[in-house]
């Protein structure tokens, strides 16, 4: 996908996002939780997305060539009302599709990672949305697929990009040569990946057998490596057990690294709205490795949530709780496979 076309899925995404929300918003209390991030409800789910995107508006807009000092960051008071806090989080979305559109994908400025372009930060993002619309929708009903070139992007982002980023900020164990193979049934691709001590190595053209082989939907796939799917969700061969290795070999979440800054899905050093509250330690989702910088910061605390008074937090490393294995379970019931379309 090139930088046109991730902007307009982007813009896409947090339409369909911003309707799953009311919906979910327009049911009786309580408000329904997220079932992909226990602990969570819908509500926390878009003060979450809200607060990231304001976070990388500032990063984009000031072109910054390093992280920013939270101490000089703001966020404007989150709104309690459903539909006020709904139309916050749209009005956000479109403010950050605007500066990419303005910055382009070559805009050189601060990222987590090697890349330190403007267009890091929208696969980053446009990965990121997609999939917390499916989580936004899964709180309601059926979750509709993730856009097949979406979905396809996202495997080979999560394998290049989050895993070996993963694997140092969790201080993974080293890989043993284990090779993995993810198969798309509805399109041509196949990633074959090797860890082997440190190093994750792809293999775009397959040579020589894998260890485990898992074939799906690039969707299933997408949602798979995101902890949205559980393994069974796939067509598994070879040797089944070793698939559930592959998330200690690239731990899903942050919850025992020190804070630092760094935003993407879950900045650790988020725009602040009203005092910062004590740190605390917070279970983590998939998406909260997305964000962290390779060194950050020594801290003596694994997160410093922004809260507005409330105790919610809306950043940080662990900000959106790591889905339970029962969790990924149930959301099973539903795979990409199915004829369903984001509603």
């Amino acid at each position: 996908m090139d930088h046109v076309e991730r902007l307009a899925a982007f813009r896409t995404e947090a339409t369909v996002f911003e309707k799953a929300v009311r919906r979910a918003f327009d049911l009786d209390e309580p408000v329904p939780a997220v079932p992909a991030c226990p602990g969570w409800t819908v509500t926390d789910l878009v003060t979450h997305l809200g607060g990231v995107h304001r976070y990388l508006a500032y990063v984009l807009r000031e072109r910054l060539a390093a992280p920013p000092d939270p101490a000089g960051l703001a966020l404007p008071e989150v709104p309690d009302d459903p539909d006020a806090l709904t139309d916050w989080f749209a009005q956000g979305a479109r403010e950050l599709a605007e500066l990419f559109h303005e910055l382009g994908p070559d805009t050189e400025l601060w990222t987590w990672s090697v890349e330190q372009t403007s267009g890091f930060w929208l696969r980053m993002q446009l990965i990121e949305l997609a999939v917390h619309r499916w989580d936004a929708e899964s709180a309601t009903g059926t979750p509709g697929r993730l856009a097949p070139d979406v979905a396809a992007d996202a495997v080979t982002q999560t394998i290049e990009v989050m895993a070996p980023a993963r694997r140092g900020w969790r201080q993974a164990p080293p890989g043993a040569g284990e090779r993995y193979r993810f198969r798309r049934t509805d399109g041509p691709e196949t990633w074959t990946v090797v860890l082997s001590g440190d190093r994750v190595l792809l293999e775009t053209v397959p040579t020589g057998p894998a260890d485990v082989e898992a074939a799906g939907s690039a969707c299933d796939l997408a949602l798979f490596l995101w902890g949205r799917l559980p393994a069974t969700a796939l067509r598994v061969t070879g040797d089944a057990d070793l698939l559930p290795h592959w998330f200690t070999l690239v731990p899903p979440g942050l919850t025992t690294r020190a804070g630092g800054p760094g935003p993407g899905s879950s900045p650790d050093e988020g725009p602040r709205a009203g005092k910062l509250a004590r740190p605390r330690t917070m279970a983590a989702c998939p998406s909260s490795a997305a964000t962290a910088p390779p060194h950050p910061p020594a801290r003596t605390s694994t997160s410093w949530p922004w809260t507005r008074g409330t105790g919610r937090a809306i950043s940080g490393p662990g900000c959106c709780p790591r889905p339970t294995a029962a969790a990924r379970v149930s959301s099973s019931a539903t795979t990409c496979s199915a004829d369903a379309a984001p509603r």
